[in-house]
């Protein structure tokens, strides 16, 4: 998007879960931290359906399938 900047984080360590960021390109505040089911294994996308706007990334790990996993945006 034209305001925010999306980051993963991986496992952070030992029980840590992995971790998507959307950051205020401006300030650089974190405006929303998300757990995800599975490390990040693909670069994020946006889309839109029905006048709604979506983040989808592909996580996968621990010998899963990757999965896909999509947000909607405020």
């Amino acid at each position: 998007t034209k305001t925010l900047l999306f980051a993963a984080e991986g496992t952070g360590g030992r029980g840590a879960s992995p971790i998507f960021r959307a950051i205020d390109k401006q300030t650089g505040e974190i405006v929303a931290e998300i757990d995800l089911p599975r490390n990040q294994s693909g670069l994020p996308f946006t889309y839109e359906h029905e006048g709604k706007q979506y983040i989808a990334l592909f996580v996968s790990g621990g010998g899963q399938a990757a999965e896909l996993v999509a947000y909607s945006l405020p």
